[in-house]
């Protein structure tokens, strides 16, 4: 096989029009190329979502969010936990943003690279390997100009503007469905109630048929253990989750192990390492270790000595290292 052929596509948000509320058979569209590539990640990926909207404190918004960014990460929960893909986001300060990055910047500007929006309130642009229709990048581009808020239920009028005040929760879960490989129903003549319609509506969250059109390209949600055993291996893209599958511990592709709360979005604990082709693994004598690519040690838990010994994700988010006696000697806090 030649070099990875790297190839962009832009696909316009949900626009201002409202929506008919026609709702008959389920049917949803999925995003494929000119040559009939279905665009998608990995099956088994967790998607890294840079979310640039704000950190800062915001007026109160009407469902009581603070931050843009809090926002961002609400919409792309509503993606987890349905297929064999999900969004983990960094709630990032940074402002740097740039085609062809391979980083999935999500942000507010007056244009997206210099293009206007014309109706859409949004893009999201896509780089896909030409060869396999595998998603390398993806950008997801709000219009600054609309009048924004985040709320539920029936669309509304802004005070200030006289206008449309627009949802960015339900505008930014109809994005990151493009980022999954969904395209827009209604506009192949199907007539579904989806968050996926090109049209924005009272419809403010992931629907069934948009569920039904994730599974179709990545197969059902999988629960992963939540505990580790000597002789377990963690490699880059692998993960434990909670048993209530609210935390999930991830192993990046820079061999950082990172604690993930997937339902607000936000990284909790991380062991800092950095090496390519690394892995975890839970020795045979209690100590749990990150190696770098050469097999040299660059991170551990310093508890061998203690065989039989096991590791918890627990329900509240703290990782702890148990003995054989089920006695805990290390946790991510210590």
């Amino acid at each position: 096989m030649g070099a990875r052929m790297r190839v962009s596509l832009a696909l316009a948000a949900a626009v201002t029009a409202v929506a008919a509320a026609t709702l008959p058979l389920s049917a949803y569209r999925v995003t494929a190329t000119r040559d009939n590539l279905q665009l998608r990640w990995p099956t088994s990926r967790t998607i890294p979502l840079e979310m640039k909207l704000g950190t800062g404190q915001i007026d109160v918004l009407l469902d009581g969010t603070t931050t843009w960014n809090a926002v961002g990460a609400s919409a792309a929960q509503g993606w987890n936990n349905v297929a064999d893909v999900n969004f983990v986001v960094n709630q990032s300060t940074s402002t740097e943003r740039g085609r062809g990055n391979d980083v999935n910047d999500v942000f507010f500007s007056s244009s997206y690279y210099g293009e206007p929006f014309g109706d859409a309130l949004g893009i999201t642009l896509y780089s896909f390997d030409a060869e396999t229709g595998i998603i390398l990048e993806t950008d997801v581009v709000f219009d600054s100009s609309r009048a924004w808020d985040s709320y539920r239920g029936a669309q509304r009028t802004s005070s200030r503007t006289g206008g449309r005040l627009y949802d960015l929760r339900r505008v930014a879960a109809h994005e990151f469905g493009h980022v999954l490989g969904l395209d827009h129903p209604d506009l192949a003549g199907q007539a579904v109630n989806a968050i996926m319609n090109s049209r924005i509506s009272d419809t403010d969250g992931v629907q069934q048929d948009d569920i039904n059109g994730l599974k179709a390209i990545y197969g059902g949600f999988t629960p992963t253990a939540s505990r580790m055993v000597a002789g377990s291996t963690m490699r880059a893209g692998q993960w434990l989750t909670s048993a209530n599958g609210r935390y999930r511990l991830y192993m990046q592709n820079d061999s950082n192990l990172v604690v993930y709360d997937m339902v607000d979005g936000q990284a909790l604990w991380w062991t800092g390492a950095s090496a390519a082709n690394g892995q975890a693994i839970f020795q045979s004598d209690g100590n749990f270790v990150v190696y770098d690519g050469g097999n040299n040690p660059i991170w551990f838990t310093s508890t061998a000595g203690n065989p039989g010994a096991f590791m918890v994700l627990q329900d509240d988010g703290n990782l702890v290292l148990y003995t054989a006696a089920g006695v805990p000697i290390w946790n991510r806090t210590m």
